[in-house]
């Protein structure tokens, strides 16, 4: 951002000035400023930054020139090098024009720090990003038990674009315990964070933009996602036997493969959101959660998920307070039923309580139970393609469950909806 900038008018002739504004990436040995260029006179303006330790400066970026019209503030940006790590620096952008009297004009002092880590670099201590950092290869590297990466309101930008692969941008797969990445972007990776094995990793208000899988936990116990915002192109986020994983107050989004694939026991998958990105593909769900004693509470579903908006199987599960909206059925030959279902218990599950969810305006049935061991209670179910709740026989009906405007004039079938 360009703080403190007075987009005046030039009234001397032949005047031109830099405006300075704050870095756009800073590494360990660099840093790309941005800024503006403004002159009175229409034409070629020069431009360069002076740096170094002190206001004295001592050294200069290489000098570029930008075509401007007359007291239109242009943007420019300057890179700087030979710069030592973790070491504060001074700089300002400067600018002439042809017929500059005077001297150049320089915009006013500002202060960068130089990064205590670069990419690709194993992180064996706590570390703190002092600016954007980008990376054309892989990102960091976790090396120890209790490392903290703070991301400081900044970001750790990689160079993927689309096609499905590219680097990691925090990797844990040496799976060390205890470490926490917080409070930033993990953005333009393969894969934003992958832990294997790991035990109590955090992830805390971290935005993170996935080409293939956002985040992925695999092994391990005690991680946690929360308040935070994850993309994968791919799949959003893959839990695959990480015990007691908390998922929290976080919006987790997908393209093709879905949104949540989570096979582990004693989870917590608590008030999320769940949106589809992209237009409808065959076969793809949003959450599809294999388990025992999961808590899946609060969350809301939304778009066109063809494989359904939430599959559910295992023991002893708790579905409680969802909303689940948009399913579709995708245009297959010959035609499957089956498919675009808001919330689905899978036949092999057992003990499973089913209560106070909502389920409207998906394109098969609201709510399909293919196991008779669930309890369903308090649940609603309007407004959907077939059934609003499609149960199987010897299912325990609690009462309190609703059905209007479905495309099944039952409404219902082995439950009573009133």
């Amino acid at each position: 951002m360009l703080t403190g900038l007075l987009l005046l008018a030039v009234t001397c002739t032949g005047c031109a000035s830099g405006l300075t504004g704050d870095p756009l990436i800073v590494a360990p040995d660099g840093a790309t400023v941005r800024g503006q260029v403004i002159s009175d006179a229409a034409g070629s303006v020069e431009y360069w930054v002076e740096y170094g330790p002190t206001r004295a400066y001592g050294s200069e970026s290489a000098h570029a020139t930008v075509s401007v019209q007359a007291n239109a503030p242009t943007d420019v940006s300057s890179s700087v090098g030979g710069l030592a790590r973790s070491t504060a620096y001074h700089y300002r952008l400067c600018a002439q024009d042809g017929s500059q009297r005077g001297g150049p004009g320089c915009g006013e002092d500002r202060r960068l720090v130089t990064q205590a880590v670069g990419c690709g670099e194993t992180v064996a201590a706590d570390v703190r990003l002092t600016g954007d950092l980008l990376c054309f290869g892989p990102g960091l590297k976790i090396g120890a038990d209790g490392v903290a990466v703070n991301l400081a309101g900044h970001a750790l930008r990689g160079s993927a674009g689309t096609g499905g692969g590219g680097p990691t941008g925090v990797d844990n797969s040496n799976g060390y315990d205890d470490v926490t990445v917080r409070n930033g972007w993990l953005t333009a990776w393969g894969t934003v964070f992958h832990a294997v094995g790991a035990n109590r990793n955090r992830l805390v208000r971290v935005t993170g933009v996935g080409n293939g899988t956002g985040v992925s936990f695999e092994g391990g116990s005690d991680n946690e996602v929360r308040r935070g915002d994850v993309f994968g192109r791919s799949l959003g986020m893959s839990v695959n036997g990480s015990q007691r994983f908390v998922l929290a107050d976080s919006e987790v989004s997908g393209a093709f493969s879905g949104v949540l694939a989570l096979s582990a026991d004693d989870a917590r998958i608590v008030r999320n959101r769940f949106p589809r990105m992209g237009d409808e593909f065959p076969l793809a769900t949003a959450m599809e959660v294999a388990g025992s004693r999961d808590l899946i509470s609060a969350n809301s579903v939304t778009g066109a998920w063809s494989d359904g908006g939430m599959l559910v199987a295992g023991a002893d599960n708790r579905v409680v307070d969802n909303e689940v909206s948009g399913a579709t059925r995708p245009d297959l030959s010959p035609p499957d039923d089956s498919l675009g279902n808001g919330i689905v218990i899978n036949a092999f599950s057992a003990g499973v309580l089913l209560r106070g969810n909502r389920a409207h305006d998906n394109e098969g049935d609201g709510i399909k139970v293919l196991a008779s061991g669930v309890r369903i209670g308090s649940n609603a179910a309007d407004d959907n393609g077939d059934f609003g709740i499609d149960a199987v026989a010897g299912v325990t009906d609690l009462g309190g469950n609703t059905a209007s405007g479905n495309g099944n004039p039952l409404q219902c079938r082995n439950v009573f909806c009133p």
